[in-house]
C-alpha cells in the first residue's frame, strides 16, 4: 500500500507519463499528403482546411466537434474511403498509404 510521500512521487510520475499516451504519432507523410489534398480535396475544403462549401467541415479548428480530427485514424480513412454527406469515395482512387499521408496532412492544418 502506497501512502502519504510513496502516493505524491507515484503520481507525479504517472502524470508526467500521461502525455507521452495522448501525443499523436504521425502516419503518413504531410508534404505527399498535402499534394494529394490539393489535387482531391482543396476544391471543397480550401487550401487551408476551411471549407469553401456549405457544410464541408473546418479542419483548421480544433474546437469543431465536427471536423474528424479527433477521431481515429482509421475513422478517418474509413470516412476518406467510403465518402460522407456530399464528400465522394475515394476508394479506388487513393490506396491506403495515400489516404494516411492525407490524414497527416489534415492534422497539421490544426
Amino acid at each position: 500500500m502506497i501512502t502519504g510521500r510513496g502516493l505524491v512521487i507515484f503520481f507525479l510520475l504517472f502524470a508526467g507519463m500521461l502525455p507521452l499516451g495522448i501525443q499523436s504519432v504521425q502516419a503518413g507523410n504531410p508534404f505527399a499528403g498535402q499534394q494529394i489534398y490539393a489535387r482531391y480535396c482543396q476544391t471543397c475544403h480550401g487550401p487551408k482546411g476551411r471549407g469553401h462549401l456549405a457544410g464541408t467541415p473546418d479542419f483548421s479548428w480544433r474546437g469543431m466537434p465536427n471536423n474528424g480530427l479527433g477521431t481515429l485514424d482509421q475513422t478517418l480513412a474509413t470516412r476518406i474511403l467510403n465518402g460522407k454527406n456530399t464528400c465522394p469515395s475515394f476508394r479506388g482512387i487513393l490506396d491506403e498509404g495515400a489516404v494516411m499521408n492525407v490524414i497527416t496532412h489534415l492534422r497539421t492544418l490544426r
